[in-house]
């Protein structure tokens, strides 16, 4: 068989590829389409483990189409006075025709029986062309998560909860896709709730934090090695959150400025993979800290490994630490969202910044043992195995692809 995957950055490589691997250690065939033009393929280790397979091919949207000036047109998350300018001839190209039809002639010559996209609506910007496309040749299309989604609430940001509260049916537009895959039963009954058809959704479990994925995918990874430290120091990373997702800011920030003043911590912050970064004005409040660090560039997992403790809220990347059996600090007084890590008492909650300092201190002092897996067996079951026993993830993607 030939699959599409239409991909737009880091977060959708990084739960897209673990299916590509999949599907391509399968004998099937598979191509990629890169929706971002400035996403970097070649400093990808996933996309260049991939390209090593000769049944895999990669290229970015604008070469596809071939419009003229395509890698600005198809330029994500523009700003500044041509911004509603580009959208605008973006918008024109497609309602011509004209992008659509070039989508068309791409998808007949690439002959897939299916196309995959990332979580987003049919007309998401960027995808509108492949989707539409799609439909019109008769190609199934199916939607799989750019993310692993931990908020036992819904309501978890200000846009989701206003739509909430008027019972919009935001989700209707993705029932135009053949298939809705979950990685978990509550995220999916959550989408459902917003205008989903249950018959389209299936659950398939976590292609990112599943075993086979993990051992793959640590080896990828480089070794982190960070700035000259104290010896005895306690090696902490702290994974941003997105800052609108019902976060404390002030209480974010101070905590982080409580760690980064401790000579006895090396503090690295690394910032959220979809752009949420430290204000300016705070990063110079900083300045010339020792064993302080803001990172964006190299990746979490080996920012994991080199740590003693990471300290995270409100992201999946906990999920990483405690499989890499690393002290968990979950600060959920940071945020007011109810997560998967609360619920099922995975890693140490913390609920003041007293917490999370004593817990800090007793690990410089004891060098407490890591969190033994078993504890943790009951969020591994929600979040990696769709709410229910072990089984192969990648398996049972491919199953549903191949069907």
């Amino acid at each position: 068989m030939i699959f599409l995957f239409a991909l737009y950055h880091f977060n959708d490589v990084d739960h897209g590829s673990p299916v590509i691997y999949k599907l391509l250690e399968r004998g099937h065939r598979v191509h990629v389409v890169l929706l971002d033009p400035d996403y970097s393929m070649e400093s990808d280790p996933r996309l260049a483990m991939l390209a090593r397979y000769p049944r895999f091919h990669i290229s970015y949207v604008q070469e596809i189409l071939g419009v003229p000036y395509a890698r600005f047109i198809f330029k994500l998350n523009l700003l500044g006075p041509w911004a509603k300018l580009v959208y605008k001839f973006r918008d024109l190209l497609l309602r011509s025709h004209l992008s659509l039809a070039l989508a068309k002639r791409v998808l007949t010559n690439i002959s897939p029986d299916v196309c995959v996209f990332p979580w987003g609506g049919i007309k998401s910007q960027g995808r509108s062309e492949l989707t539409i496309a799609a439909k019109k040749l008769g190609i199934k299309t199916v939607v799989i998560p750019h993310g692993l989604s931990i908020f036992l609430n819904s309501d978890h940001n200000p846009t989701r909860k206003k739509h909430i509260d008027l019972k919009a049916h935001i989700r209707q537009s993705y029932n135009e896709y053949d298939l809705c895959v979950f990685q978990s039963v509550f995220h999916m009954n959550q989408e459902i709730d917003l205008g989903l058809i249950a018959e389209k959704c299936l659950v398939a479990g976590s292609s990112r934090y599943c075993p086979e994925w993990q051992a793959i995918n640590q080896d990828l990874q480089n070794v982190f090695v960070a700035t000259d430290r104290e010896p005895n120091s306690v090696k902490v990373v702290f994974m941003l959150p997105h800052w609108d997702y019902n976060v404390d800011r002030c209480q974010t920030l101070a905590l982080i400025k409580k760690l980064a003043y401790a000579d006895w911590i090396h503090l690295i912050v690394k910032t959220h993979t979809r752009g949420d970064d430290l204000p300016d004005s705070f990063e110079e409040s900083l300045f010339g800290c020792k064993g302080f660090e803001i990172i964006d560039s190299v990746n979490s997992v080996s920012l994991i490994r080199w740590s003693d403790v990471v300290i995270s809220f409100g992201s999946s990347i906990g999920l990483e630490a405690l499989i890499q059996r690393k002290l968990f600090i979950n600060p959920s007084y940071l945020q007011t969202n109810e997560t998967i890590f609360e619920d099922s008492d995975a890693g140490v909650e913390a609920l003041n910044i007293k917490q999370v300092l004593s817990e800090l201190e007793f690990y410089r002092d004891f060098r407490n043992p890591p969190v033994v897996l078993d504890k943790n067996h009951a969020v591994y079951r929600t979040a990696i195995y769709g709410d229910g026993e072990a089984f192969d993830v990648l398996e049972r993607y491919a199953s549903l692809l191949e069907n």
